[in-house]
């Protein structure tokens, strides 16, 4: 990892791992189910040009498990919270799957707090015509059988856990599950957010993998609509992982997005 910083910070008594680098404008990335405590090559090409703030969800990687952190409203205001201690206001949120979700409800909740809003692949809505895997019912083999269109790609993932401590991976393969469990368990999805979207205000660009088996393109659509003004992106050859299976060209839409002025 080039130049990363690696700190804790607590915001209303919860201790939130954060890892910062890069210089520029300010983008937090908020991760997926399982991606806590990595740094990608996404990661590090986003930071040659930006300023990049990846936190762990609470719950997740090395931040606080808090007993009581159940909702998806408790994940908005802590990170509204953590925004305010970093001194972040209006900034640019990018989310991935789970984090996408997060980054939503938060755009939908406070509009004032966001600047642009870049979605890749989030969960968050149900649509009747267009069902998602039950991931409580798959194997960790089965979910990134799903996730890839190349699962080969999968060992760029792999390639950064510490595989000699399986104990401890499977810990916090369990921790975060229960995590999720708590937010998805009965649903799965949010039916107050789409009608809600529409609270968003800051220009949106969504990503979406052509081939995700997890969660089809229709979702991609239904935020697009959703959200005025929202731009979608279908990448080729690239499943529910766009920052892994298509780092370059997710970056590169990113960038293009973040730089270019607004019409």
């Amino acid at each position: 990892m080039d130049n990363v910083t690696d700190k804790s910070i607590t915001v209303a008594n919860v201790k939130t791992r954060i890892k910062m680098a890069g210089r520029g404008e300010p983008i937090v990335f908020l991760h997926g189910m399982r991606m806590a405590d990595l740094w990608l090559p996404f990661h590090q090409q986003l930071a040659n040009h930006f300023t990049l703030y990846a936190p762990d969800h609470p719950g997740f990687g090395l931040s606080d498990n808090p007993e009581w952190f159940d909702t998806m409203e408790d994940f908005v205001i802590h990170y509204i919270d953590l925004l305010k201690a970093l001194d972040l206001s209006s900034v640019t949120l990018v989310g991935h799957s789970l984090g996408a979700w997060i980054a939503a409800e938060l755009a939908s909740f406070f509009p004032e707090q966001v600047k642009k809003l870049v979605l890749i692949a989030p969960s968050g809505l149900r649509l009747a015509n267009a069902p998602i895997a039950d991931i409580f019912a798959l194997s960790p083999e089965q979910l990134a059988m799903l996730c890839f269109k190349d699962i080969s790609k999968a060992m760029i993932v792999a390639s950064q856990r510490d595989m000699s401590n399986m104990k401890k991976l499977l810990l916090q393969d369990y921790r975060e599950r229960t995590m999720v469990a708590k937010l998805a368990w009965n649903l799965g999805y949010n039916p107050k957010l789409l009608p809600r979207l529409r609270r968003v205000s800051s220009p949106t660009l969504v990503i979406w993998g052509k081939d995700d088996q997890l969660i089809s393109t229709a979702y991609g659509e239904a935020y697009r609509n959703a959200i005025t003004g929202a731009k979608l992106a279908l990448l080729d050859d690239c499943g529910h992982m766009p920052i892994v299976e298509q780092t370059e060209q997710t970056v590169n839409l990113i960038k293009e997005f973040l730089t270019k002025e607004q019409d």
